[in-house]
C-alpha cells in the first residue's frame, strides 16, 4: 500500500509541474536519505537543516522534492521501509521513458 501511496504522489507532483521537468514528492518522515551520483549521502535531517544542500532537492513543508532534471545528481532514494528508489528510473516512468514505447512523440 504504501508504494502505491508513494507513486500517486510522484505522477501527481509531475501532472502538477508538467511545464517544468518532472518531480518526485516524498513525505518527508519515509525518508533516511538521499544518495547522488558521487556516492555521497544526506540524511533528510541534514537536508531539512541546510546542513547539506543537493541541487534540485527541497523541503516544502513536509514533503521532499526532487527534480529529475538532468542537472539533478540525487542518484538513489532511500526510504525508511527499505526500499531504494532510483531517480533515473522514477523520472523515465514519469515523462514516459522507454518502458513500452509510450511517451514522446
Amino acid at each position: 500500500m504504501k508504494m502505491i501511496t508513494l507513486s500517486l504522489i510522484a505522477i501527481l507532483s509531475y501532472s502538477s509541474f508538467a511545464k517544468e521537468a518532472p518531480k518526485l514528492v516524498f513525505p518527508k518522515d519515509e525518508i533516511i536519505s538521499v544518495e547522488t551520483n558521487d556516492g555521497d549521502y544526506a540524511t533528510i535531517s541534514e537536508v531539512e537543516y541546510n546542513i547539506v544542500k543537493i541541487n534540485g532537492v527541497s523541503l516544502v513543508k513536509s514533503y521532499l522534492v526532487i527534480d529529475l532534471s538532468s542537472k539533478t545528481p540525487v542518484k538513489e532514494i532511500h526510504l525508511s521501509d527499505g526500499q531504494i528508489i532510483r531517480a533515473e528510473r522514477a523520472g523515465a516512468a514519469l515523462s514516459g521513458g522507454d518502458a513500452g514505447g509510450g511517451g514522446k512523440n
